[in-house]
C-alpha cells in the first residue's frame, strides 16, 4: 500500500504514528526542539494576527 501523506501540523499534533505496533515499541520518542518550535509559532502568529486581531477585538466589547 502507498504510504499515507500527512500535513506537518498533524504529525506535530498527533505525533508520528507508526503503521504497526511493533515499530512503536522499537522506536523512541524524538526530542522536541522547543526554541525552533517557539520560533515557528511566533512566525505563524505574526502572519495570521492581522486576520485574528479584529475578531478578538470584536469579542472584547
Amino acid at each position: 500500500m502507498a504510504k499515507e501523506n500527512r500535513p506537518p501540523f498533524d504529525s506535530f499534533l498527533f505525533g508520528n504514528r507508526p503503521s504497526s505496533p511493533q515499530k512503536a515499541e522499537s522506536s523512541e520518542t524524538p526530542k522536541t526542539d522547543w526554541p525552533a518550535l517557539l520560533h515557528e509559532v511566533n512566525k505563524t502568529w505574526d502572519s495570521i494576527s492581522p486576520m485574528v486581531k479584529p475578531l478578538l477585538d470584536k469579542f472584547k466589547k
